[in-house]
């Protein structure tokens, strides 16, 4: 293999471990979380609503790109239409929920 093919490699292997290191540290993550909203020491709820927030983030984050791709080309194609609008669609709708499960434990936390 020349040099270039192996500084290719160490860096996909690099790239694997660092995905590895993220999805084990997500996965201890969510675990912790999980036992510490079972044992009462975080409120029902507060796991959903940092799921529903990231995944609004998502959300917004495709919706920019879906944009910037059209920007570059300068043409609007009714799939991008569609796309636009379902991500405005999801946005909105994980909006609502966000706004609902904060309602909730705004409620939970004023009866303690």
């Amino acid at each position: 293999m020349s040099d270039s093919q192996d500084t290719a490699n160490e860096r996909i292997q690099r790239l694997e471990a660092l995905m590895l290191d993220l999805v084990e540290g997500r996965i201890r993550t969510d675990f912790i979380l999980g036992q510490l909203e079972r044992q009462g020491h975080i409120p029902d709820g507060i796991l959903e609503l940092g799921k529903k927030v990231t995944e609004r983030h998502r959300l917004r984050v495709d919706r920019q790109n879906c944009s910037a791709q059209v920007m570059g080309r300068g043409v609007v194609s009714m799939r991008y239409g569609n796309r636009t609008r379902e991500l405005d669609a999801e946005i909105s709708e994980a909006d609502k929920e966000i706004l609902e499960l904060t309602r909730k434990l705004y409620e939970e936390a004023s009866r303690k």
